[in-house]
């Protein structure tokens, strides 16, 4: 339950880097160091540690994401079906992100009627 209260407790921008990464990581850790957040799916040691670091420590999928959003960035991140799905499996649809990806275009996904769609996409090379 406290992981639960200081995650509700960080900025939205964090929150939602938390669930990007737990899209693809079973566990993240969260820093604040030099007046930024950084998170990340690793901790590394250093021989020293700016004044103002703080660890807010370690978030896992199983309880910053609900099964649906689990199963919804595992797509997202690797363009193909979880083990456990149990729903109609379109691959055409994942051929579809495979393509996009490819061509520097991120696109991310919603369940609707119980199908996944592309919700909207992002020209990640516009970004550069």
């Amino acid at each position: 339950m406290k992981n639960k209260e200081i995650f509700n407790s960080l900025p939205e921008d964090v929150r939602a880097d938390i669930k990007r990464v737990l899209g693809a990581y079973d566990e993240c850790n969260v820093v604040y160091e030099d007046g930024v957040y950084n998170v990340s799916p690793s901790t590394a040691l250093r021989s020293n540690y700016s004044s103002d670091r703080k660890s807010y420590g370690t978030f896992y999928k199983k309880d910053v994401l609900t099964p649906e959003e689990q199963e919804l960035k595992y797509i997202e991140n690797f363009h193909s079906y979880p083990s456990n799905y149990k729903g109609k499996r379109n691959y055409k649809f994942l051929k579809e992100l495979s393509d996009l990806r490819s061509q520097g275009i991120t696109a991310f996904i919603k369940k609707e009627d119980g199908d996944y769609k592309i919700s909207h996409t992002v020209n990640t090379s516009d970004l550069v």
